[in-house]
């Protein structure tokens, strides 16, 4: 299949996780996959190394990913750049074009009411050790030292809303009251399903995919 090359990278001077581009709809994956990168800034500002992490990389499209590194080694920061002298991981998401707009039908999001309770896991490169307890009414998510708790609130078989109760980081205590959109817009035979989500409190869509492991 022919895959959308949209190479539209956004970067600041200032900070590089906030800018660049993570996001690719493509027509090469089938759901959703991911390749990540560490890259290092030196003394003069430039990122001068940059790698691909293999056991955090599942996209198999090797010349675009080629394209990926070979842009990032031709960026430079501002001098006084707080990123200088140090490394960091990217991860870029290559999500199926289809889930732009994708919606499940009626008879699809009924079948969806046996995702209401169980425990799942994320499927993503960066959230492999975490896990998910659902009720019907709370949703808790443990991914190493730190500890999340929502309410949950189901606004149909495939759409809910979380909002933040309890977390266990100082740095996201602020969200604590915030709300999180989750719609499920598609669903495979083992279990998983892919969401969309959008959050009261910034302006950003999300993609990816959970599976309920009991």
């Amino acid at each position: 299949m022919k895959t959308i090359l949209a190479l539209l990278f956004l970067i600041t001077t200032s900070s590089l996780v906030a800018q660049i581009q993570r996001q690719f709809f493509v027509e090469d994956v089938d759901d959703i996959k991911y390749a990540t990168v560490n890259y290092c800034v030196d003394n003069d500002a430039n990122i001068s190394e940059v790698t691909i992490i293999k056991e955090k990389t599942t996209y198999e499209n090797t010349h675009f990913i080629e394209q990926l590194r070979e842009y990032l080694l031709n960026l430079q920061y501002a001098p006084d750049s707080q990123l200088k002298n140090n490394c960091y991981d990217f991860t870029f998401e290559f999500i199926n074009l289809k889930y732009k707009t994708k919606n499940l039908n009626q008879t699809e999001c009924n079948a969806c009411e046996t995702f209401k309770t169980g425990t799942y896991s994320y499927e993503h490169v960066r959230y492999q050790e975490g896990q998910i307890k659902r009720t019907r009414k709370i949703q808790k998510e443990l991914f190493r030292d730190e500890r999340q708790i929502y309410e949950i609130k189901w606004l149909s078989n495939c759409q809910y809303v979380l909002i933040y109760k309890k977390m266990s980081e100082p740095r996201l205590q602020h969200l604590i009251g915030k709300e999180i959109d989750v719609q499920i817009i598609d669903v495979f035979d083992d279990g998983r399903y892919v969401y969309r989500s959008s959050a009261d409190f910034e302006d950003k869509i999300y993609y990816g995919i959970i599976k309920k492991v009991k």
